[in-house]
């Protein structure tokens, strides 16, 4: 076995014998465990917060979006999913990848006493897939009927509307005014306030009757399941595609495609600002380990004086006993990474389970702190940070090399 590790083991850490350990190495375990549970929380609290806004975005806007090229804004939005154009945009997307219909119109949605405008959207897809999970409030044979409409909490309020009110749609159609009366059949909540307020969703055959759209005629295609670190590739290409098939005479249309890194760029902007704290925590939180890691070290040279002299006397080197005391501060990182890792992740199950942080909706755009646990990022974080205390070691241990065995062994 090596010298160097097997006097390490049976070296404790309490200094002479006693049952306490020194202040400096509880600093030091105690430094080393916040610093950890700091950048474990962090890594959780960013990544459940980048996702979850991201699912927001995405759960609205879709990840790609396939719309007729309008150049005059009186012609119609309007254009036929016919059999060529499906099956130019399917060869151009990824396997997996989900093709839906949407028809959507401005609105003014008036009561008695108040009214707002929104957009009413129909979008069986968006609202199974997404919307379906925030519904807070439902009648089961309300929300069936074709002429139900699902509001946000926002709108409800607003509108003091509840489950099986009516109310009416005013909708501005080339240049007439077309009315709708709807029934509250559902209420959601995203926490989303930017596209709640405006964003309500209805059945398509009410939409075509009031856009004299035909039974294959939509406004919008939206694309979703892809990767999404493939949508700018994904969308590049399916624009390429239909261009090249227009001009082939294969479409009889030229349309264009938008992706949700684009329409939300605002908010992707925003998350990525997020990586640059991530970055600063870490390196600062890593610079408080070391810094406490360091002055156990030097704490436990100075508390072993007699035995680095007792040692040299026997024929040991420098590099041997150095390594005595990297093995030792080795230690108390293992002690102070257990103790960080166990509180760290206790505290995320936590905030995973019960939601004790809240935030407020308005300014997060999420009712509580979301968090999220990756097995990469914590192994990389674990072993990143006993490969930077092992170096951060290295320096300061060299310094048993200036002890002379003659003076050691009557030191006090």
């Amino acid at each position: 076995m090596n010298f160097s590790l097997w006097i390490a083991k049976r070296i404790q850490l309490t200094p002479n014998g006693k049952k306490q350990r020194s202040p400096g190495v509880t600093i030091a375990i105690a430094g080393i465990s916040v610093s950890i549970v700091v950048m474990l929380l962090t890594l959780a609290v960013v990544s459940g917060f980048q996702n979850q806004i991201r699912n927001k975005v995405i759960g609205f806007d879709s990840q790609i979006t396939v719309s007729k090229y309008v150049q005059d804004s009186l012609d119609s939005p309007l254009f036929a999913y016919s059999d060529s154009l499906s099956e130019v945009i399917n060869g151009a997307l990824p396997e997996g990848a989900i093709v839906s219909e949407q028809l959507s119109s401005m609105c003014l949605l008036k009561t008695t006493d108040d009214y707002v405008g929104l957009e009413l959207v129909a979008d069986k897809q968006i609202v199974d897939d997404y919307i379906s999970h925030y519904i807070v409030e439902s009648s089961d044979t309300v929300l069936c009927d074709e002429k139900a409409v699902l509001i946000s909490s926002i709108t409800a309020k607003r509108l003091n509307l509840g489950i099986g009110d009516k109310v009416f749609a005013h909708f501005f159609v080339k240049g007439s005014v077309k009315t709708r009366r709807f029934t509250v059949g559902a209420i959601y909540d995203t926490s989303f306030g930017e596209r709640d307020k405006r964003i309500a969703f209805c059945s398509s055959e009410i939409l075509r009757s009031v856009l004299d759209a035909e039974e294959n005629q939509v406004m919008n295609l939206e694309i979703t399941g892809c990767n999404f670190s493939d949508i700018s590739e994904v969308s590049g290409n399916l624009q390429e595609s239909l261009v090249q098939n227009f001009y082939a005479g294969n479409l009889d249309e030229i349309y264009q495609v938008n992706n949700v890194l684009a329409t939300g760029a605002a908010y992707f902007g925003w998350l990525d600002l997020l990586d640059t704290n991530v970055v600063v925590i870490i390196i600062l939180m890593s610079l408080v380990a070391a810094f406490t890691l360091i002055s156990s070290l030097f704490i436990l040279i100075l508390e072993r004086v007699r035995m680095i002299g007792v040692l040299k006397s026997l024929g040991a080197e420098n590099g041997a006993i150095s390594k005595i005391f990297i093995f030792l501060a080795m230690k108390i990182v293992g002690l102070g990474l257990l103790i960080g890792n166990a509180t760290g992740l206790v505290l995320i199950w936590l905030q995973s389970e019960f939601h004790l942080l809240p935030l407020n909706p308005e300014a997060y755009y999420l009712s509580y702190v979301p968090v999220e646990f990756h097995l990469s990022s914590w192994a990389l974080l674990n072993v990143g940070a006993i490969i930077v205390a092992w170096f951060v070691l290295i320096l300061p241990s060299m310094i048993v090399s200036k002890i002379s065995p003659a003076s050691t062994i009557r030191y006090e």
